[in-house]
């Protein structure tokens, strides 16, 4: 018998109406969407972490909207018309949750995007040069904002090396933290429970359970997996796979004079000021295999490949000190646009954000909640 008493029981560990796996983005807005919908329903999140642990609070601020050659490469993949939809949910999914919140409740600036090219990157260039038309139409047709996209020459503010680069005037940052913590607040207004500290060992479809180690089990009519990118660690989802994307923050660097969100070849690299520190991340399509994981481990190879991206174009006359590294978990597939579905009676996924999660996320959390009390 599971050492647990009466009171946890009726209390904290009591079934609910809706059970959702992961206190993420998607998680949190899911759980939100059902209460402000159906207010007398009992919808608990469980996370294993003392706050989510997944990419919701281990992104890099960017709002998501996206470069150039990472949409021009997404449409060489994928149908036109569905990245036209990939980029529509972005913007109309910021756009939400900034109706939601206020800017300055979740931090965010309208800041501008920047997409960098060196030498090496000469081919990538003339591809994102020649099919701009194409790339400002893909926007234009996902958000009605005509010429997004412009050429400039030479280097942009507080970068060094680098021979172009297309600015994107519709690319935003936001506050991770604050965006987290007014979701979380958020929920606890429309109450919403929460039991941190809860490691969902399996999701047992048969019998509409979560297998919780220590805690036994929690059943629930309705239960919902949004762990993107760890999705399959509890249950089988097919077209989701796990990625390590890799962070660094410096010490503050005085005079830092890099000024909206930057990208490098297809969005592999990144990097922006915050607080006048640089952020840069990245690099997985340099690094290999190693990072088809969901390990949230931080690697020497990954440092070293990131300062080592410091000193060749971070307009900078010294090497600074790293004072975070941390690794955040992806899901992506062969498909970018997420996967919302109900996968057997009564268990629904919102999963594999591709790294829109952001952007995205209110999105998904409204989708998701409709399909579920629909299903009802």
């Amino acid at each position: 018998m599971v050492n647990r008493s009466y009171w946890e029981s009726i209390g904290y560990l009591k079934n609910p109406d809706y059970l959702i796996v992961g206190a993420g983005l998607v998680g949190m807005y899911t759980a939100y969407f059902i209460k402000k919908n159906n207010p007398d329903a009992d919808v608990l999140v469980v996370e294993r972490g003392p706050f989510s642990e997944g990419a919701s609070t281990k992104n890099a601020g960017f709002a998501c909207f996206g470069s150039v050659s990472e949409l021009l490469d997404d449409v060489d993949h994928y149908e036109k018309e569905r990245v036209v939809e990939t980029v529509k949910m972005r913007y109309d999914g910021l756009a939400l949750s900034r109706k939601i919140f206020s800017d300055e409740a979740i931090g965010f600036d309208p800041c501008g995007g920047i997409e960098v090219f060196n030498g090496q990157l000469g081919v990538l260039f003339e591809k994102c040069s020649s099919r701009l038309d194409e790339a400002n139409d893909i926007v234009c047709q996902a958000t009605g904002i005509r010429d997004v996209f412009s050429i400039r020459m030479g280097n942009p503010s507080g970068c060094k090396g680098f021979t172009h680069y297309i600015y994107n005037k519709e690319e935003g940052s936001l506050n991770t933290a604050l965006f987290n913590r007014a979701l979380y607040e958020l929920c606890l207004k429309h109450k919403v429970r929460f039991l941190f500290g809860i490691n969902v060992n399996k999701v047992n479809a048969t019998n509409k359970v979560v297998e919780c180690g220590d805690y036994e089990v929690i059943s629930a009519d309705r239960i919902i997996v949004t762990t993107n990118g760890f999705v399959n660690d509890i249950l089988h989802v097919d077209g989701v796979r796990a990625v390590r994307n890799q962070v660094l923050v410096t010490e503050k660097i005085p005079g830092l004079d890099l000024k909206g969100c930057y990208h490098m070849d297809c969005g592999y690299y990144y990097f922006r000021n915050v607080d006048q520190r640089l952020l840069i991340g990245g690099g997985r399509h340099v690094l290999g295999q190693p990072e088809e994981t969901s390990e949230m481990a931080t690697t020497v190879e990954a440092r070293d490949l990131l300062t080592e991206f410091i000193s060749r174009h971070i307009d900078i006359d010294f090497v600074p000190k790293i004072e975070y590294q941390w690794s955040g978990i992806l899901g992506v597939g062969t498909d970018k646009k997420p996967i919302i579905k109900e996968v057997f009676p009564g268990i629904f996924i919102g999963v594999r954000m591709g790294g829109m999660g952001v952007a995205i996320s209110s999105l998904v959390g409204l989708q998701l909640s409709e399909l579920v009390l629909k299903n009802n």
